[in-house]
């Protein structure tokens, strides 16, 4: 990496970094309210979808907690900014970039369980209640965290690297994305 940290977009990053403080706000209470009321359900543990919802609930609130802070500062001075050193610089990101790329497969591995899931559910309910116990689901859980865990370390043993990049994609005009912090392949 060679420690070039400035970013040179053409768009609004204050604007786009208020637009994400009002989301990860929102996130946050909206998780935190969720997983609250789920864990005071006692019974619907016994449920495989209760289980993988919590294992989305639990990745987004990582993200919200652990990436987007980092994002949304970043974005809104122009640079990353945390660190006084290069190599200060390099460590919070690679942290960053690995939260980041650690959550979102963990949320769309997760999704797919509760595709899986419900569609068991709906379309073959005797299979659904003889495999998709609880434990089942636990298990599945694990599988996943610990998968995207292993797949978004690979930068940590030198096989890619995470670089600071600010990306603009536009999605049918109106959807925005910005992505600090990405895995870039070698």
């Amino acid at each position: 990496m060679e420690g070039n940290f400035t970013f040179t977009g053409d768009f609004n990053t204050l604007a786009v970094a208020a637009v994400l403080t009002v989301e990860m706000i929102l996130a946050l209470i909206a998780n935190g309210v969720v997983l609250s009321i789920t864990l005071y359900q006692r019974k619907s543990w016994k449920q495989s979808s209760t289980i993988f919802f919590t294992s989305l609930i639990l990745a987004h609130l990582v993200l919200n907690l652990l990436y987007l802070p980092f994002a949304i500062i970043a974005l809104a001075a122009g640079e990353w900014i945390f660190g006084s050193t290069d190599e200060e610089k390099i460590g919070t990101c690679t942290s960053a970039a690995f939260v980041y790329s650690f959550t979102i497969p963990v949320i769309f591995m997760t999704l797919a369980a509760i595709s899986f899931d419900r569609f068991l559910f709906i379309v073959k309910p005797h299979l659904h209640k003889r495999f998709m116990r609880p434990w089942v689901a636990l298990a599945l859980t694990i599988v996943i965290w610990i998968l995207s865990a292993v797949f978004s370390s690979a930068p940590l043993y030198g096989i890619n690297e995470y670089l600071y990049l600010a990306l603009y994609i536009s999605l049918h005009s109106t959807l925005t994305l910005i992505l600090t912090c990405v895995i870039c392949y070698r």
